[in-house]
């Protein structure tokens, strides 16, 4: 976990990421680039080690941000993995949108468009309405 923290840590740092940023695809396109040639990112080649090993198994991948204060950070990261996603595939990335924060309307609506962009066709997102499991007030029947 620390080793996350501390990646994730400098991907914001260097990248200028906060609660309060917005995504383009040029700055996905950016951020993609730079962690690409980028010998000092070591966590990004697992990350997409582990994407593409899900692609393999045709097993979708859920990723979800459990700090808000992280949420651009992983949200800009998963846009990344979608951009070197097999294509053609039975394979989603699943980015978690938590609705109840303010600003997640924008987010999936700027996410939206930075897939119709970039032609992401692995694009999927988990809608989380509050931070308790809805699931468990709705049992299956």
């Amino acid at each position: 976990d620390f080793a996350l923290f501390q990646f994730l840590g400098a991907v914001g740092k260097e990248f200028g990421l906060n609660q309060n940023s917005a995504l383009t695809s040029e700055k996905i396109l950016t951020v993609f680039r730079q962690l690409e040639t980028s010998e000092g990112y070591s966590f990004w080649s697992k990350l997409k080690e582990v994407c593409q090993r899900c692609a393999q198994q045709q097993v979708n991948l859920y990723i979800d941000a459990e700090y808000s204060h992280l949420q651009s950070i992983v949200r800009t990261l998963t846009l990344a993995l979608m951009k070197i996603g097999p294509r053609g595939v039975n394979f989603v990335i699943y980015n978690t949108y938590q609705c109840y924060l303010k600003d997640c309307q924008n987010h999936l609506l700027e996410d939206l468009q930075i897939a119709k962009d970039l032609h992401f066709s692995n694009w999927g997102c988990k809608l989380v309405q509050s931070t308790l499991d809805i699931a468990a007030n709705f049992p299956l029947k």
